[in-house]
């Protein structure tokens, strides 16, 4: 990747990431460099707001953060503040990725995520400029965030890889007490609720019920995401939470019961909606 390949030779303080069709607002790029050189050399990272644009360029929306921007932040404040992270709104001091040793996946797609996984984890020093300086697009088709593209078994499976990569990195530092491992599993738990979801409505059969029978031994592997299992709400609208996989250890006949009856309710609720129109 460009990344990886670029870290090495890099030169400047600080490093963003740009995707080849996104862009940057450049009045606010200018406010970020001057910004940059007002605060403390051994600040590790800085967060943006960014915006989200069609492919005519017209914005659609700003994703901003429930965040102080009086003061320095730590990795523990991104989970109490419950950011949904992203790589659009992240800046890093170059030196924090070579000390961490930094190497993005190569030859999947959205391997963005591991782009805001680990390295905060390691900052101790965050700060918030509430400021637009991202532009990112969306609607083109085919792109990986594409629903049409990225609900397929395909897309699923590399996300699925992509979020083992995440538990082995998880499994590195976990006792590296120089990272904040609340909020490594805060990631990680927010990437398995992705996967649980798609894996549910989405992948087809037989692939669904692999990921289960997995999951089910990784979560005996680290009990911490029996708990995001137990918070995780199936029928979303009669808020019954169902306990996926300490469930499926035990019955694992029901899986494939469980997985269709889900779809088939969904499907009958969405049905209701429409007619109800």
């Amino acid at each position: 990747s460009c990344i990886n390949t670029a870290l090495p030779i890099a030169v400047g303080s600080y490093i963003k990431i740009l995707d080849a069709d996104d862009t940057f607002d450049t009045i606010s790029f200018e406010k970020l460099i001057l910004h940059l050189d007002s605060l403390p050399v051994d600040t590790d990272m800085l967060m943006t707001d960014y915006g989200t644009v069609n492919d005519e360029g017209v914005q659609i929306r700003i994703c901003s953060y429930p965040l102080p921007t009086d003061k320095f932040l730590c990795a523990k404040d991104l989970v109490d503040y419950k950011c949904d992270m992203a790589m659009h709104a992240v800046c890093y001091r170059r030196a924090l990725l070579i000390d961490i040793g930094y190497h993005q996946t190569e030859g999947l797609p959205y391997t963005d995520t591991e782009w805001f996984y680990l390295p905060p984890a390691k900052c101790k020093k965050i700060y918030y400029y509430p400021i637009c300086l991202y532009r990112y697009l969306l609607g083109r088709p085919g792109q990986s965030v594409d629903k049409a593209v990225w609900v397929t078994s395909p897309s699923i499976g590399k996300l699925e890889s992509i979020f083992s990569g995440m538990v082995f990195t998880y499994e590195r530092v976990m006792h590296d007490a120089s990272y904040e491992k609340l909020y490594i599993e805060f990631q990680l738990c927010r990437m398995l609720n992705l996967l649980i979801e798609l894996n549910d409505l989405y992948a087809n059969i037989g692939s669904a019920i692999t990921f289960f029978h997995n999951l089910s031994k990784l979560c005996y592997r680290h009990p911490f995401l029996y708990d995001v299992m137990d918070r995780f709400v199936v029928f979303s609208s009669l808020r019954i939470r169902f306990k996926y996989v300490r469930f499926m250890i035990m019955h694992k006949w029901a899986v494939r019961g469980v997985i269709i009856g889900t779809r088939v309710y969904r499907k009958l609720l969405k049905l209701l909606w429409i007619g109800g129109r």
